[in-house]
């Protein structure tokens, strides 16, 4: 079994000790040179929203949009700063005494559309970012701008934005109409569709099943009574004969509201004629009957 002497290396280990210390040394190099030194002042922007949004009210147009922020450098002071935006059509910049109270329109009308901050420390200074309705884009991605803050000595500073245009408040209400209360207007309506047609369809069905189980009753009613009714009966014993033998015989139950509505007012109207077209159109088995009882009425 060899030794060997403390302090011998292999000539691949040296290689590799050699090859790392200079990539370590560089990498926190560049992590060094990657973040700004204060001895340049660093730019601090606090209170912009990376998001900005123009709401539309019921009426009129969209009011323009005012964003009160501060600008300060840590470090090195800054002699002058320039704000300016970048893709924001007619953006306008002022700066604002702390305690000002100054209106959003007197903004647009009269601040430049870039400034100059000199002497700029770590004291925050505020500034204001006016923004007209017309650079708020009207398709749903919005619009990506920048604000802009140049030093001399130094790389430009960027501050993300999105303009986004909201949906005027009505249209919101209409989409929400279209979305919560029509489906409930729809399925009230299906509803109330729904029962009519299976109230009718049960009454159609029991109706026909009355005429399928009484056909012998009503082929001899319309053939006998029913006639000598309409040929024979005075116009006042007609519609009391009539009434009470069509309740009798369970004819009046075969018809709906509406048509029990009509038929009455026709036999207490004495018209026999419209009296026989009803009868005709709900029991059409018994038409041949029901006709040579109006022998002198050309029933449909």
């Amino acid at each position: 079994m060899s030794s060997r002497p403390a302090g011998a290396w292999t000539p691949g280990l040296l290689a590799l000790m050699c090859a790392w210390i200079p990539c370590a040394q560089s990498a926190e190099t560049a992590t060094k040179k990657s973040l700004p030194p204060l001895e340049q002042g660093v730019i601090v922007v606090t209170g912009l929203p990376s998001v900005i949004e123009s709401r539309v009210p019921y009426l009129g147009d969209a009011p323009p949009q005012c964003i009160d922020f501060s600008v300060s450098v840590i470090g090195k002071s800054a002699p002058e700063l320039h704000i300016t935006t970048v893709a924001v059509a007619n953006a306008r910049l002022r700066e604002l005494p702390s305690n000002s109270t100054e209106a959003c329109n007197i903004t647009g009308k009269s601040a430049p559309r870039s400034i100059f901050l000199h002497d700029v420390n770590a004291t925050e200074r505020r500034v204001r970012l006016f923004i007209p309705s017309e650079s708020f884009p009207r398709r749903a991605q919005g619009e990506a701008a920048k604000l802009l803050l140049v030093k001399l000595d130094s790389p430009p500073s960027e501050q993300a934005l999105l303009l986004l245009r909201q949906n005027p408040e009505w249209q919101n209400l209409i989409v929400w109409l279209a979305g919560v209360v029509a489906p409930l207007i729809a399925a009230a309506l299906s509803y109330v569709i729904k029962t009519a047609y299976d109230r009718r369809k049960a009454h159609n069905e029991s109706a026909e099943a009355f005429r399928r189980q009484h056909a012998t009753d009503l082929a001899d009613f319309f053939g006998n009574l029913y006639k000598s009714t309409v040929e024979l009966e005075t116009p006042d014993e007609y519609a009391k004969t009539l009434e009470r033998e069509l309740e009798a015989k369970g004819i009046l139950g075969t018809l709906d509201a509406g048509q029990l509505d009509r038929l009455r007012a026709a036999v207490r109207a004495n018209d026999r004629r419209l009296v026989g077209n009803i009868l005709i159109h709900k029991f059409p088995e018994n038409s041949e009957a029901i006709r040579r009882a109006h022998p002198g009425d050309r029933l449909r």
